[in-house]
């Protein structure tokens, strides 16, 4: 079935180092599999692609000791989905059991366009102090000043 999913790959245009990652991974699973269940891989089932999902998350390491990163879990997610499209696709499996929802979502690092000095974030706290001090009365003027102070701290 290996070479049949192989051959699914590149009629679907995949790059060699796609279709290399995508076995390594489907080979990560049926390791998985065996090892847990002591069962030989037969189709997919959607608990047992929870099961692996959470054994990615919690318990499976780098080869420095590291837990895995979101975005190494969510490669291995989607060669099983691919994989289980290949099997729906060819009649050896009748159910979809894994789409992209089950990726984690990662949340991209936005580029922030302002950049505040140092100095002008106390002339900011100090404007706050000078002109909320006539208007508001002390606890509002306190409050306001801890949030900004806070977030002064929380820039990087």
């Amino acid at each position: 079935m290996e070479q049949e999913y192989i051959n699914y790959l590149k009629n679907q245009n995949k790059s060699l180092g796609t279709i290399q990652t995508y076995i390594l991974n489907l080979q990560c699973y049926k390791k998985w599999l065996k090892d847990t269940t002591n069962k030989e891989f037969k189709k997919l089932y959607r608990e047992n692609i929870q099961d692996y999902v959470c054994y990615l998350r919690n318990n499976k390491r780098t080869k420095q000791g590291l837990s895995l990163k979101a975005q190494t879990i969510n490669t291995h997610i989607s060669s099983l989905i691919k994989f289980n499209e290949f099997l729906v696709e060819t009649g050896k499996q009748i159910e979809v059991v894994i789409t992209d929802n089950d990726t984690i979502k990662i949340q991209k690092n936005g580029v922030n366009p302002c950049k505040v000095t140092q100095k002008e974030i106390q002339e900011f706290r100090q404007n706050i102090l000078e002109a909320e001090s006539r208007s508001l009365n002390n606890f509002e003027t306190v409050r306001n000043f801890c949030m900004v102070t806070i977030l002064q701290y929380c820039r990087h």
